[in-house]
């Protein structure tokens, strides 16, 4: 999720060439610092796994001028008839995950402000589930490109848990466009399906409990990592890469 679509070129040479491109160009090159921002440290384990490795590393998002006009303008934009759209097939029909969107974006806003306004402010949450909505099927859509153009194997997807809980976001859609994807210049490709699977991680003292894990509605599988008590971790902020915290200590 971190690496826009239009990013591929540089993730690609970024894996390829490890000896002549280095990390600090494919943060220039992506703007990573405006385009994303967190420390890249947190996301320095993976990028290394895969350059050693040779596995190809997937920019899923949209770029920010193709969210924006969903923002501005609604999926009445992204469908309009003066241009081809920016992505077909974005889905805002699943109740269950309009429901737990809405709950949470109401959770984060203030009626003041939007004046007292109960329809303003319901307004204000439906154009924000439009923009939900694209972003996960425009992710899906890329992994589901991608699953259809290798013979085998596995994607593995990093989002926010906002975009899997429940499977209702990306996993589910996702699974739908990878089932039978039409590519341009292509007959309808059936895809060699083995399902979606969906892992949520958790900081944890241990031993953890088990009775306090998530249920099977909420994931496939919980992902505990073991908090290091000699390090200050703030469960609902993000916090300094490990190396920042060293640093700090230091």
């Amino acid at each position: 999720e971190m690496f826009q679509r239009r990013h591929q070129i540089y993730l690609d040479r970024y894996v390829a060439k490890p000896q002549e491109y280095s990390l600090a160009d494919l943060m220039r090159d992506t703007k990573w610092d405006s385009t994303w921002g967190y420390d890249i440290l947190h996301y320095l384990p993976l990028l290394l796994f895969a350059q050693k490795f040779r596995i190809r590393i997937l920019g899923l998002h949209p770029s920010e001028e193709e969210v924006e006009i969903v923002k501005l303008y609604g999926l009445s934009a992204n469908n309009g008839s003066s241009s081809p759209p920016i992505i077909r097939g974005v889905r805002t029909d699943d109740r269950e995950h309009a429901e737990d969107f809405r709950r949470v974006a109401a959770h984060q806003m203030s009626l003041s402000d939007f004046g007292g306004c109960v329809e303003a402010m319901e307004a204000a949450i439906a154009r924000q589930y439009e923009v939900q909505c694209f972003r996960e099927e425009y992710m899906a859509e890329t992994a589901a490109i991608q699953m259809a153009s290798q013979p085998d194997g596995w994607i593995a997807l990093l989002a926010g848990e906002r975009h899997i809980l429940k499977r209702n976001g990306l996993p589910f859609r996702a699974l739908r466009r990878s089932t039978n994807i039409r590519m341009k210049g292509f007959l309808s490709l059936p895809s060699l399906n083995r399902g979606v699977f969906t892992i949520v991680p958790r900081t944890e003292s241990f031993p953890a409990a088990a009775k306090d894990a998530p249920g099977m509605e909420s994931a496939d599988y919980v992902w505990y990592v073991q908090r290091d008590p000699s390090t200050e971790f703030r469960e609902h902020e993000v916090n300094a890469a490990p190396m920042r915290m060293m640093d700090r200590r230091a």
